[in-house]
C-alpha cells in the first residue's frame, strides 16, 4: 500500500520485458505510474512499417516512417503547404510615428498597434529632414541616438579624431604609446597581424588600387595627421622648402606594388626624406627603401632618429645640400 502511495511499482519482479524484443527489463514509470513500453532508444529497434502512403501535398512521393512516433509522417520534410496568410493584409505602420512595420500578434489574432518599447515615449521617432554630418570632417551623416532623442556627433569610431586635435589628450597620449612597454606591444601585434600571408596579399591589394588609395588620401586630408614630435624638431631645422607631406599629401607607388607615403618632399623637385626611428625600424634596410625610391625617379635621403638629435647642425647642413644638388652633401656623409 505504502508503495502504491508513493508511486513506486507494487512488485520488482514483475517487471515488463522492452517491447522492442530485446528481453530486457523496462523501468517503472514514477511519473505515468506505469511501466515503461521500451527502453529509452529501443523504439528505433522495432521493425520498419510497410506501404508507405503518399505524401499529403500531393506531390506523389513516399513518406518516411517517424522514429519517435514510430508511424507514418504525414509529409516529406518541407512538403508543408504554406499557410494562407492573405487575410491579414499588408502590416500597419507603428503608432508612435517611427515609421517601422509592426508584427502580428498570435494571440489575438490582429496586428499590433506599436512596436514592443514603442508604446510609452516617442523616443523611437526619427525627426524628419537630413541627419546632420559627422563632426570630425568626414563628410558622412550621422545616425539617431534613441536612447538619448538627439544625433549622434560623430560616426562610431570618429570621435577619436576629434579628441586628438585637442593639444592635451595628444600629447598625454603620446607620451603613453611612446613608453617601451606599449611599443613592443604594438609591434608583436603588428608583426604578428602581417605574418599572415593572406593578411599581406589583401593590403597590399588595397594599397595598389587607385580608387582605395584616393580613398585614404581623403580621409587623411579631412582628419590629417600631425606630425610627431620628432618629425617636428626636424622640420624646425631643414629650409622651408622642406614640406611635410607624412599625413597623406603625397604617394609613391612601388615597384614591388606597395603604395608609399614619405615623411617630407622638397618642393619642386623629385627629392624626398624619410626619418625613421631607431626601435621601430632596427630591423629594415634602408637603402632598400632608397633604391625602390630610385627605381621610380625620386632621389631620398634618410636618417634615423638618434643622428637627427646628436648631430642636428650635420643634418641640416646636409639637407641643404641635397637640395641645391652640391657637392658637400658627400663631404659630410664622408666626415
Amino acid at each position: 500500500m505504502a508503495n502504491k502511495e508513493k508511486g513506486l511499482p507494487p512488485n520488482e519482479t514483475a517487471a515488463l520485458k522492452c517491447a522492442c524484443g530485446c528481453d530486457q527489463p523496462v523501468i517503472w514509470s514514477n511519473t505515468r505510474r506505469r511501466w515503461n513500453t521500451y527502453i529509452s532508444n529501443h523504439h528505433t529497434k522495432l521493425a520498419p512499417l510497410v506501404n508507405p502512403p503518399l505524401c499529403q501535398c500531393g506531390c506523389g512521393q513516399r513518406v518516411e516512417q517517424s522514429q519517435r512516433t514510430h508511424r507514418w509522417n504525414l509529409y516529406i520534410f518541407g512538403h508543408h503547404k504554406p499557410k494562407d496568410l492573405s487575410y491579414r493584409g499588408n502590416p500597419p505602420l507603428c503608432a508612435c510615428g517611427c515609421g517601422q512595420e509592426v508584427r502580428w500578434d498570435n494571440t489575438n489574432s490582429r496586428w499590433r498597434k506599436k512596436i514592443y518599447g514603442h508604446g510609452k515615449t516617442n523616443k523611437y521617432a526619427i525627426p524628419v529632414g537630413d541627419p546632420p554630418l559627422c563632426q570630425c570632417g568626414c563628410g558622412l551623416s550621422v545616425s539617431w541616438n534613441s536612447e538619448r532623442d538627439v544625433w549622434c556627433n560623430c560616426i562610431v569610431g570618429h570621435n577619436t579624431r576629434m579628441d586628438w586635435a585637442n593639444p592635451e589628450y595628444a600629447n598625454k597620449h603620446r607620451k603613453l604609446l611612446s613608453s617601451n612597454e606599449i611599443r613592443e606591444k604594438n609591434q608583436k601585434a603588428a608583426l604578428k597581424r602581417w605574418a599572415d600571408e593572406n593578411f599581406k596579399d589583401k593590403m597590399n591589394k588595397l594599397f595598389s588600387s587607385t580608387e582605395y588609395r584616393e580613398k585614404v588620401c581623403e580621409g587623411l586630408k579631412r582628419a590629417p595627421m600631425a606630425p610627431n614630435n620628432f618629425e617636428s624638431y626636424f622640420q624646425s631645422i631643414v629650409p622651408e622648402t622642406v614640406r611635410y607631406v607624412g599625413g597623406g599629401d603625397f604617394w609613391v607607388k612601388l615597384e614591388n606594388g606597395n603604395c608609399r607615403n614619405p615623411d617630407f618632399k622638397v618642393t619642386g623637385q623629385r627629392k624626398l626624406i624619410e626619418l625613421w626611428g631607431d626601435y621601430w625600424h632596427r630591423n629594415d634596410d634602408p637603402f632598400a627603401l632608397i633604391e625602390l625610391y630610385w627605381r621610380k625617379g625620386f632621389e631620398c635621403l634618410l636618417f634615423w632618429e638618434s643622428d637627427v638629435h646628436k648631430n642636428s647642425a650635420a643634418v641640416a647642413q646636409m639637407v641643404r645640400a641635397f637640395i641645391d644638388d652640391s657637392d658637400d652633401i658627400h663631404a659630410v656623409i664622408t666626415a
